[in-house]
């Protein structure tokens, strides 16, 4: 049988855990799995703070998705 999974909002108590998570899942990589990154990349984001999901089994983080903010701009370069 499937553990019941919890969806819910992230928290900033999550972090830890979604890099443990990430770094599992993706490896080393190029891009840094580190607390500094994650903070800069969607926390201090200049469109805004990066809504985010994760999946909870029990007390264990088993999933998560980030939506990054962006700005497009049409017609040409800003």
């Amino acid at each position: 049988m499937a553990a019941d999974l919890e969806l819910r909002p992230a928290e900033p108590d999550d972090l830890d855990a979604i890099l443990s998570l990430m770094r599992a899942s993706l490896g080393v990589g190029s891009i840094p799995r580190e607390r500094r990154f994650w903070e800069w990349k969607h926390e201090r984001n200049p469109f805004g703070r990066s809504p985010m999901l994760v999946a909870c089994a029990g007390q264990e983080l088993v999933g998560m998705r980030v939506f990054m903010r962006w700005e497009w701009v049409s017609g040409g370069c800003a």
